[in-house]
């Protein structure tokens, strides 16, 4: 038997469809900002905040003094992070005098490991976007801007993810905020 030669098959182009391209969605409202928190748990919170009820917010016994239960701190889980903001807001937004409440409850559980200040430059965002809208009725355009003001600077760890919250705070805003656009 002699040896048989094959011929290379011949190749054929395979014609590809060219790419169908995609249209835009259209933008039916503004970009809300991005949640790092559930809006309806901090809605929740917001008669204890306004009240300064510090108990109600972080979720312990009325009788129990507030330092003591918090010399260890509850575990940090899902609703942690809006019982916070609601200590800031009990705070800033209502004047209550809570700094050492915040400081007990967050300084071991949220900011335990923020040696860089990325915890504190997301709630300063929440905070500030917080203050943009009209959500939680505590819209103050000068509170929304000092907040924004602090993740914004040099020394803030991430200043372009802030210009990124700002800016859809801005588009989220229910009215004009000039101070906030001016930032």
């Amino acid at each position: 038997m002699a040896n048989a030669t094959r011929k290379p098959a011949k190749k054929t182009a395979v014609k590809k469809k060219p790419a169908a391209k995609k249209k835009p969605a259209a933008r039916k409202k503004p970009i809300a900002p991005t949640l790092s928190y559930n809006v309806q748990r901090l809605l929740a919170l917001m008669p204890h905040a306004r009240a300064g009820d510090a108990h109600a917010i972080i979720g312990i016994d009325s009788k129990l003094d507030l330092r003591e239960a918090l010399a260890n701190p509850p575990t940090w889980k899902a609703g942690s992070y809006e019982k916070l903001l609601a200590l800031y807001l009990a705070s800033d937004a209502f004047g209550h005098d809570l700094d050492g409440v915040i400081y007990d409850f967050a300084e071991h559980t949220y900011f335990r490991y923020d040696d860089e200040g990325y915890a504190l430059a997301q709630l300063n965002c929440d905070l500030g976007s917080i203050h943009a809208s009209e959500t939680f009725g505590v819209f103050d355009e000068d509170r929304a801007v000092a907040y924004f003001q602090t993740t914004l600077g040099d020394d803030s760890p991430y200043p372009e993810g802030a210009r990124e919250e700002l800016a859809k705070a801005i588009a989220a805003a229910p009215r004009t905020v000039p101070k906030l656009a001016a930032l």
